[in-house]
């Protein structure tokens, strides 16, 4: 999936790291969670192997509290050029229980462990940890807020995927990884807040993006 993987940052603020993706040509969606803390002047920077540098940008808009379940949106304005390789991603309707997926994004637990994440985060632009991707299948999808569907999968995700984006079979964004749950027995599960709740908040905010309304055949 090179277009994904080109299409998907680390977003880094002084509260942390997140993820986040590309839905327009400087335009990049993640939680509002990830960003609640930026820079000044509502800076955040923004990283991947792809980019061969690091980019600024500034919150444009956000939506939500920020807690687990509702409306957790922002938009982030790239403020430097963007490398041409770098394509959004369209966004198409959740998918049916049991279709495949794949979360994309940068998990702490895994990118701690990355040389590169270190040389980063000490400063080198140059540098940026590896893409995380896993499969999973949809599990349900969840009337959790009016218009803001919740998806539930069994793709892992954990802190630091926030943000990310879930793919359909064909590439498009299906919803924005936003928090995981704890079970007494077994794994737990993924949440994402699902496509139509990411639309509904582009179209308030006045930005552009792509909706593909043909179901995926794979």
């Amino acid at each position: 999936m090179p277009v994904l993987e080109a299409a998907t940052a680390i977003i880094l603020s002084p509260g942390g790291h997140g993820s986040g993706f590309f839905i327009g040509r400087n335009m990049v969606v993640t939680n509002r969670h990830v960003v609640k803390e930026p820079y000044p002047g509502n800076k955040v920077y923004l990283a991947s192997r792809k980019f061969g540098t690091v980019l600024e940008g500034t919150v444009i808009a956000a939506a939500g509290t920020g807690q687990a379940g509702g409306s957790d949106f922002a938009v982030i304005r790239v403020d430097d050029q963007v490398p041409a390789h770098i394509k959004p991603l369209p966004l198409a309707a959740e998918p049916a229980s049991l279709k495949q997926v794949v979360a994309a994004g940068y998990p702490g637990a895994v990118v701690r462990n990355d040389r590169n994440f270190i040389d980063l985060i000490k400063g080198d632009p140059s540098k940026a940890p590896e893409l995380v991707l896993t499969r999973g299948e949809i599990s349900a999808v969840q009337n959790r807020e009016r218009g803001i569907p919740s998806v539930a999968h069994t793709a892992a995700i954990s802190s630091g995927n926030s943000g990310g984006p879930l793919v359909d079979s064909c590439g498009r964004v299906v919803g924005i990884n936003t928090f995981g749950t704890k079970a007494e027995a077994g794994p737990g599960g993924g949440f994402a807040l699902g496509s139509t709740g990411i639309a509904n908040f582009l179209k308030s905010s006045d930005v552009p993006f792509d909706w593909q309304e043909v179901a995926c055949a794979k």
